[in-house]
């Protein structure tokens, strides 16, 4: 009798993970694309390759694909995937192979297939060094947890554009390491007019140690030139290269300068600087200046920014609370990743949070932009979010209609840029309750002022409107022709309380304000000779007449 064969579980985790991936794969009629699979595979070779159709033609674009498919992944605390890669496998994917392929990790049991930059990734290739080095079997990759399709698939294609503009660098180099003396010098020339010459500084092919580079410029094929200071510097010397921009107050100028501000803002990936529009260069460190010269060169600039710019969700959690924000993200010196909303931004907050990817906490920032709030309802409800912040955020990035959670953060320490309790809270909310009761909106701007005789109104006001009565500490000034004694019993009518400029009457004839007088604050006669008192009541009872 014949046994039949056992399916491996492995083999139908690879034929789930290629279906999954099949199936995100764009069909539109501007951009199609297809997977070919290889008839063989094998542990460390092509799984098969991808051809891009525009308008249903053949772009003339095939990108190859190692696919990997798992029915659990595993995620470090920073919310990467880290995944186990054998020494060969690297050593053909990022040493052997002289086309543009990319790792593809699809997770079987959630449907969500992640892709690597296998070729240009710093992190990786570092890894698998220190591991060839160690002699392991295998290195760890770790998959950007943003990287997912097809969500990404702007980057996946710009991945591509990258490693091809970096093989054929590679492809120059041996050239001329195979080639013979005059055809080495003649790729070297070629190579050299690429770049800028820029006294102070020597410059090499490619990208070298960076610690001490003081600018990297980029070709329009990809290819890089990386600059250092000709004198000594320390590694730990913040090196800074400025350039000095200028552009004419024509239509050009002003396109150029938006587009440079899109650049640093991160709303834009790249943009060329002609040369004519470069006026002066600058390269220092935090205590030196080591170069300081005009430019003279013919290489255009290609300009990358320092901060990306995102949407994001902040929210509380257990709460309703959810703020959205333009913000721009860095990482500082200290590898902590800068989260802050732009200052550009109408938005009555400004937010700032320095958090601590390893450890998954971070201190956060909060100020509140009072030009931009015209109403006490807004500022109430900017305060009250500051407190509610207690232990716990949640920030998303929102990509078109997806909310992608970067992840949960303890808030080690939080501050405010004005000095205020909770008492605010009080207040605030005595206020919109007074402007609900009334039917009225008190005006607001940056200048208006709660001082403390503006908060005994409040709560006089407040009390008469909840419950037809109040009681307060008063200083209160009135006239009376007769003069008054500490002890007195006092018993005047106010006909209103003016409140933010706004007049509030009480009853027909307005209020009755009766209590003993526990102190003369001050004493004056006006011309028809009635004295004006300035006193203090401890306990008035103020009611409508």
């Amino acid at each position: 009798m014949q046994m039949s064969k056992i399916r491996p579980e492995q083999h139908s985790i690879a034929k789930k993970a290629q279906k999954i991936f099949e199936s995100i794969l764009p069909e539109e009629y501007s951009t199609a694309i297809v997977f070919t699979p290889m008839p063989q595979q094998d542990d460390y070779g092509i799984d098969g390759s991808i051809q891009i159709f525009k308008k249903q033609k053949h772009s003339g674009e095939l990108y190859h694909i190692q696919l990997k498919g798992e029915k659990e992944l595993r995620k470090i605390l920073n919310g990467s995937i880290s995944y186990q890669l054998k020494i060969e496998s690297g050593e053909f994917l990022i040493e052997k192979f002289k086309a543009p392929i990319v790792l593809v990790l699809v997770d079987t049991t959630n449907s969500i297939v992640y892709w690597h930059d296998i070729q240009t990734n710093l992190i990786t290739l570092d890894s698998y060094k220190k591991a060839r080095l160690k002699k392991n079997k295998s290195f760890v990759v770790y998959f950007n947890p943003l990287n997912t399709l097809p969500r990404s698939f702007p980057e996946f294609y710009r991945y591509f554009e990258l490693v091809e503009a970096k093989l054929g660098k590679k492809e120059v180099i041996n050239q001329l390491t195979k080639s013979t003396i005059s055809e080495s010098l003649k790729k070297l020339s070629e190579l050299r007019s690429k770049g800028l010459d820029i006294d102070g500084y020597t410059w090499k092919p490619g990208l070298e140690n960076l610690n001490n580079a003081a600018l990297t410029i980029r070709d329009e094929n990809g290819e890089c030139i990386t600059y250092y200071p000709k004198k000594d510097i320390s590694e730990k010397d913040s090196i800074k290269f400025k350039f000095d921009f200028q552009f004419p107050k024509d239509e050009n100028g002003f396109d150029k300068f938006n587009e440079l501000h899109d650049v640093i803002t991160g709303k834009k990936d790249s943009v060329e600087i002609e040369s004519k529009y470069i006026n002066h260069s600058l390269l220092a460190t935090d205590d030196k200046i080591i170069h300081d010269s005009e430019l003279d060169g013919k290489t255009n600039l290609i300009i990358t920014p320092v901060k990306k710019y995102h949407k994001i969700s902040l929210v509380i959690p257990d709460s309703q609370i959810e703020l959205l924000l333009d913000s721009e993200w860095w990482v500082s010196k200290s590898n902590l990743v800068i989260i802050e909303s732009l200052n550009i931004s109408t938005e009555p907050l400004w937010l700032r949070v320095e958090a601590d990817p390893l450890n998954r906490s971070g201190t956060l920032k909060y100020g509140i932009k009072r030009e931009y709030i015209k109403d006490f309802i807004t500022l109430y409800k900017y305060f009250d979010i500051f407190f509610k912040l207690k232990n716990v955020i949640e920030i998303y990035i929102l990509e078109g209609n997806l909310k992608i959670k970067i992840g949960s953060w303890f808030v080690k320490s939080k501050t405010l840029n004005e000095k205020v309790n909770e008492g605010i809270l009080d207040i605030l909310e005595k206020i919109i309750f007074i402007q609900n009761k009334i039917g009225i909106t008190f005006d607001y701007n940056k200048d208006t002022e709660i001082t403390k005789k503006t908060c005994i109104y409040i709560e006089i006001v407040y009390d008469l409107l909840k419950t037809g009565k109040a009681a307060a500490l008063l200083d209160y000034r009135f006239s009376l022709n007769k003069e008054v004694k500490i002890g007195m019993k006092l018993r005047v009518e106010l006909g209103s309380i003016i409140l933010f400029g706004e007049k509030i009457t009480f009853g027909e004839k307005g209020l009755l304000i009766v209590g003993e007088i526990e102190k003369i604050i001050d004493v004056q006669k006006d011309k028809n000779s009635n004295f004006i008192y300035k006193v203090k009541i401890p306990n008035a009872m103020i009611t409508p007449i």
